[in-house]
């Protein structure tokens, strides 16, 4: 999540997503994934406080801890034992390409969040020069050559939230839930199981 981007329509987008799902999440929790440039910029108290409002989470369900690009693993290990329940995980642009970054998730990374009975979120942008439908392609081919998981994606012009879970029960009624609310002809173009 970049700051220059905080409030903008998607994290609208994003909070109405969060809204749709709160009857069957657990505990949920946001992690930011804050980039940002150190010498320039810095999320400061009131910038964390729109953003739970946006998503319409209490302040406290927001990760605050300092991104480090340098230590990825430290930091998604003090991600892990901050999180008991379920997770929204907001990259600038989502699961990492060939040549990933600081705006990027890894796979591996993703897929630590993962509990027995967990849901994760992800929210993914398209990639450059591609449609939506074949970056979540590409997206769900990465995740799958490491682990088989459970999912389900719904997906806006050029951005998508992703439902993981290794418990197809906890993806059900979620996905039931946005397909009755964007209808049948909708629900086919804007919701893809995988």
């Amino acid at each position: 999540m970049k700051i220059d981007h905080l409030g903008d329509a998607l994290d609208h987008w994003k909070g109405s997503i969060l809204l749709q799902s709160s009857q069957w999440t657990k505990d949920l929790k946001a992690e930011p994934m804050i980039t940002y440039d150190p010498d320039k910029d810095h999320w400061n108290r009131e910038e964390f406080m729109v953003y739970s409002r946006l998503l319409g989470l209490p302040l406290t369900h927001v990760l605050q801890h300092e991104w480090k690009q340098s230590n990825r693993c430290e930091y998604f290990k003090e991600t892990q034992r901050q999180v008991e329940g379920d997770i929204f995980v907001d990259p600038s642009t989502g699961i990492e390409p060939n040549n990933f970054d600081r705006n990027h998730i890894r796979v591996e990374e993703l897929l630590g969040l993962m509990k027995q009975d967990n849901l994760v979120l992800l929210y993914q942008h398209r990639r450059q020069g591609g449609k939506l439908r074949q970056t979540i392609e590409q997206v769900v081919k990465q995740i799958h050559a490491v682990q088989k998981v459970c999912g389900f994606t719904y997906e806006a012009t050029s951005v998508a939230m992703l439902f993981l879970s290794r418990s197809p029960e906890r993806l059900t009624p979620i996905r039931e839930h946005l397909e009755k609310l964007l209808g049948n002809t909708k629900a086919k173009e804007r919701i893809a199981c995988f």
